[in-house]
């Protein structure tokens, strides 16, 4: 039996929710006729209870049937609950689908992308149909944050890239729990350290502890005592002057604190309806058993703050009372309600609004994992990345972004302190190649599986990239400069942090031919000097010279590889060698004939 791909998953999962909504829709409408039958006979004995002699039996009768009504909207109101939650679980579902057939629905990242950053603008990390945004499912800013960090570092070590990988493969395996996160919502605004800042209070918290002890303790034995001297016979005026003077005082004060604190109480309301917008993610977490150590470790810190959030949403609930006029009067009168919840937050603000960061740090961190393992799930036959002490072996590698069933994979070693030169003619598949190995690169260091047979590499190794030089016109700088400056970039980049895969496409392009040529040699001899490692792409078949010239230790030369025929043919396969066919000239001259 053959094994299920990922897209009949998702369609199988579409079509068992879909039957689960026909099962609701049909509660629904059984529920819809009990509401209407009970509510219609709870009506019905009041008013037969006017007429009725035997007033006990229809009263009893109109209270079941009421009780009987609130049962059904209770229920109905569950199953509406699901089938929202079912019908958020089909729209993810439908946007799998989507994704794998190339009609990416997510954020694409473009606010990260730098001309500056050593690689990712290079090789398509960040932007429209990018790296990112084939990956990114995050629900939050703080997720989305924490994926492009991810993919914007490469050399992080064997040790981090293990528990990584571990996290990533664990919550590969958990479909359900991956749906229900992505289920739970999505955020607009982000935290920081600038708005918890301008939530704090700064309220004396002793002064706001002895008026509201003072206040409900004179209001509850004023109340008390007005309760057993009733029952005693016993004259109450004091008792009742002192209860309606207190319950006087503290409309004052209420009504006081309503204005005078407004834009505390905003405030606070703001952060508590942010913050409790992350707390089903929390929820979610917690109900779980991981084994790997970092999902451990972001499950001990929302344990650890689960008492925290509920702390707020116990104020969230107390702040309703601002929505009802006459019971916002009611609550506060007898007890001060608005300045007991300023009171809780000052309180919680001082134990917990320091440790809010490390919070939607961990919320973003998963949210991210949660992302890279739904990547691992969508590819099925790609494969865990190996260590290696030093370079990059790969077997049958191919373009991440390829999907089709033709497409070439190639075999290829990068040694350190070894310099590539891949020569090939227009088309041939250099500079695809290049970013073949770039992408699978920072696919293994952020923990994926990779597209290959067989990809080992040294965890240390960082990567740097010049393939997409951009001139200028505003700043006066030409084409050129900007090659010189990206160049001198990668040089002090390398010089700090080695290892470093160094990746060029075509160097000095903004020159002439003779000076390219010149040039070239030039700058890998330079970086063979310093053991660089390097793969270049070129058309200069001049710069292969160096293979001779040095050796194979130091330098080696490949080549793509194109048959001259009409029509051309491209086998995209990477060979040892220098390239001997070119298809510029060939195809002009073929163009110009066709003129004649």
């Amino acid at each position: 039996m053959a094994k299920m791909t990922p897209k009949d998953y998702y369609k199988e999962k579409i079509d068992s929710h879909n039957e689960r909504l026909k099962h609701i829709t049909k509660k629904s409408s059984t529920f819809l006729f009990g509401k209407l039958l009970f509510f219609f006979l709870a009506v019905s004995s009041c008013v037969v209870w006017i007429y009725y002699v035997n007033k006990d039996i229809v009263w009893l009768c109109g209270v079941i049937c009421f009780m009987i009504y609130l049962i059904l909207m209770y229920l109905d109101n569950k199953e509406m609950n699901k089938q929202r939650f079912i019908q958020k679980q089909i729209g993810v579902l439908s946007n799998e689908i989507s994704n794998l057939e190339g009609v990416f629905t997510n954020s694409n990242g473009i606010k990260y992308i730098s001309v500056n950053h050593p690689y990712t603008f290079d090789i398509d990390i960040f932007g429209e149909n990018s790296l990112f945004h084939r990956i990114n499912r995050t629900i939050t800013q703080e997720g989305a944050d924490r994926l492009a960090q991810i993919l914007s570092n490469v050399g992080m070590g064997k040790e981090a890239i293990l528990r990584r990988q571990a996290a990533i493969s664990e919550l590969e395996g958990l479909n359900e729990f991956r749906l229900d996160f992505q289920c739970i919502g999505k955020r607009d605004n982000q935290f920081s350290d600038r708005i918890i800042a301008a939530c704090s209070t700064n309220l004396n918290v002793n002064i706001l502890k002895w008026i509201v002890r003072i206040s409900w303790l004179i209001t509850a034995v004023s109340s008390l005592l007005l309760i057993i001297y009733s029952l005693l016979n016993i004259p109450v005026k004091i008792t009742f002057i002192t209860l309606i003077s207190m319950i006087f005082i503290n409309g004052m004060m209420s009504v006081f604190f309503f204005y005078r604190s407004g834009k505390i109480m905003n405030r606070i309301n703001s952060l508590i309806t942010s913050i409790l917008q992350y707390f089903p993610m929390v929820e979610l977490c917690t109900k779980n058993r991981f084994n790997s150590v970092i999902l451990n470790n972001i499950q001990a810190d929302f344990l650890e703050q689960r008492k925290s959030i509920s702390k707020l949403r116990s104020m969230s609930q107390l702040l309703h009372f601002r929505n009802n006029s006459m019971l916002w009067i009611f609550v506060n009168c007898f007890a001060i309600i608005d300045i007991y919840t300023v009171l809780q937050f000052a309180l919680w603000e001082k134990r917990y609004l320091s440790k809010l960061p490390q919070l939607l740090t961990g919320i973003g961190h998963l949210d991210a994992l949660i992302s890279l393992a739904n990547y691992n799930f969508n590819y099925p036959n790609t494969i865990t990345p190996q260590f290696a002490n030093e370079g990059v072996n790969v077997q049958n590698i191919y373009h991440p972004f390829i999907m089709s069933r033709d497409v070439v994979g190639n075999d290829y070693i990068q040694n350190e302190k070894s310099i590539s030169i891949i020569t090939g003619a227009n088309m041939s598949g250099k500079s695809t190649f290049l970013r073949t190995v770039a992408l699978n690169l920072v696919l293994a260091n952020a923990g994926c599986k990779v597209f290959a047979e067989k990809f080992s590499f040294n965890p240390q190794i960082k990567l740097f990239t010049s393939m997409r030089t951009q001139d200028n016109v505003t700043i006066g700088k030409s084409y050129f400069n900007a090659e010189i400056d990206r160049l001198a970039q990668a040089i002090d980049y390398v010089l700090v942090n080695s290892p470093t895969l160094l990746i060029l496409d075509e160097v000095l392009k903004g020159t002439n031919s003779e000076d390219k040529l010149h040039g070239t040699l030039e700058l890998l001899k330079f970086f063979s000097k310093r053991d660089f490692t390097v793969m270049v792409a070129t058309h200069d078949i001049g710069v292969t010279s160096l293979e001779n010239d040095y050796g194979e230790l130091k330098f080696k030369n490949y080549c793509f590889e194109i048959e001259l025929s009409d029509p051309i043919i491209y086998t995209y396969k990477i060979n040892r060698g220098i390239c001997k066919n070119r298809n510029a000239s060939y195809i002009l001259l073929h163009m110009l004939s066709t003129k004649k």
